[in-house]
């Protein structure tokens, strides 16, 4: 482990750059790498693996660190961990579907007794992964110390996640056992898509562009004009000489193939929780609203772009 850190150091660097170019300055991005080195040459010190406090995806790892500079970071870790909890627990629940008809057991229970523990082991373990990387950036000059802080952190972590797996089960079985009537196997898919939707679409407004793009519509809705100039601006400098006009008709002829198609979507879901309330199908028309209103400022953005592209 220890002797692949330099190669490592060196994709994340090479990574890092391609996430943080468009959003951070040159500064920032200097200033980060070189904070990797010191909890990558720290963690080498101490005998601690890289993928403790990296994770196994470096990639996704940059875009945290990206993403920690943007504006409500804790949403986007928030819906990054729930979104990683349910890709686990999809599997998992498949299993036991398969099981439950070698082995008969009260499938829907045991549905959310692994959604409870899935929610609380990976999001403890993300916690601990983020403490683990700002103790790998303090000065700890002892590196007998750091393993020992280290190997706290990650026991401390394990038993909080028992314990509060433990805490919302007894909650469960008391107050809210109503709910296994609702876990199916089909319901948690549905989740899980929901949870891919509104993760994805959450990482794509934040993407620089994407960011100024919205805000024009936002600020126009807003009725602040200066800001909404601004916007404007930032938008423009930042898609330098790239044509203006072609590139917003396009966005704009798909914005309203997407709320067409949005709209019927909203339109399904509030029938059918009317007729037959569910929480997933709740949850899927929460993110389908969400996805609306979005759609809904994106295409102001546009057609006030395309008025401001008109005067020049």
């Amino acid at each position: 482990m220890v002797q692949d850190t330099p190669v490592t150091d060196r994709d994340f660097a090479a990574l890092f750059r391609e996430e943080a170019g468009s959003i951070l300055t040159e500064q920032q991005i200097n200033d980060e790498i070189e904070r990797e080195q010191t909890r990558s040459a720290q963690a080498a010190r101490a005998g601690i693996a890289p993928n403790r406090f990296r994770g196994f995806n470096l990639q996704r790892y940059c875009k945290d660190i990206v993403r920690s500079h943007q504006p409500l970071s804790c949403l986007y870790l928030l819906l990054s961990d729930l979104t990683g909890a349910v890709s686990v627990l999809l599997p998992i629940c498949c299993l036991l579907w398969v099981v439950r008809r070698l082995i008969a057991f009260p499938l829907a229970g045991a549905y959310c007794v692994c959604a409870i523990v899935c929610v609380c082991f990976y999001g403890i373990s993300s916690i601990c992964r983020r403490r683990l990387r700002t103790l790998l950036s303090s000065s700890v000059p002892n590196a007998t110390t750091l393993r020992q802080k280290a190997g706290h952190l990650q026991i401390i972590s394990t038993v909080t996640a028992a314990i509060l797996s433990c805490l919302l089960f007894f909650v469960y079985q008391s107050y809210f056992q109503q709910i296994t009537k609702f876990a199916s196997l089909q319901n948690i898919f549905l989740w899980f898509v929901s949870m891919m939707f509104l993760s994805g679409v959450h990482n794509v407004l934040y993407e620089s562009q994407c960011i100024s793009f919205f805000a024009v519509g936002w600020y126009t809705v807003a009725h602040q004009k200066s800001r909404t100039a601004s916007a404007i601006r930032h938008y423009t400098e930042g898609r330098g000489n790239t044509p203006l006009r072609p590139h917003l008709v396009t966005i704009r002829i798909y914005l309203l193939i997407a709320l067409f198609i949005i709209c019927i979507l909203d339109f399904l879901c509030i029938r059918q929780c009317l007729m037959h309330f569910d929480y997933a199908v709740l949850t899927l028309g929460t993110v389908s609203t969400l996805c609306t209103l979005i759609g809904v400022i994106s295409l102001i953005s546009c057609i006030v772009l395309f008025r401001h592209c008109s005067k020049k």
